[in-house]
């Protein structure tokens, strides 16, 4: 492990596992097939995912492929990452809209989202 909380795998996890929110860790295992306590450990860093989990996890949160959690910080990226941070961030932008914002946004937005 990295000196004075520097490991960027322990910091990534935390970051991306502390996104799900309550009973986070739980529902990933879950859906991933991993023990609970496993995912514990990666969490607190008492353990490390070998390289295949660590891919199992990275298409989980959504990440580009190819991210290494092992090596970039994305834990101190100030934008939403991973899939449940980026729809949480669109939800909150679009709840926020007032009627004329979501009336003049709403056709680009709509265009968007209709070709996925």
């Amino acid at each position: 492990m990295g000196r004075g909380g520097g490991d960027a795998l322990r910091q990534n996890l935390r970051r991306l596992v502390g996104s799900l929110g309550s009973g986070g860790q739980k529902r990933l295992a879950q859906d991933l097939g991993f023990d609970p306590t496993t995912v514990s450990r990666w969490y607190r860093g008492k353990h490390r995912p070998n390289p295949a989990n660590l891919d199992k996890l990275r298409s989980y949160f959504g990440l580009p492929e190819g991210t290494d959690l092992r090596t970039e910080p994305i834990y101190a990226s100030t934008a939403p990452v991973g899939e449940a941070e980026q729809k949480a961030w669109l939800h909150e932008r679009i709840n926020r809209l007032d009627a004329d914002a979501l009336r003049d946004l709403f056709p680009a937005l709509e265009r968007l989202l209709s070709e996925r």
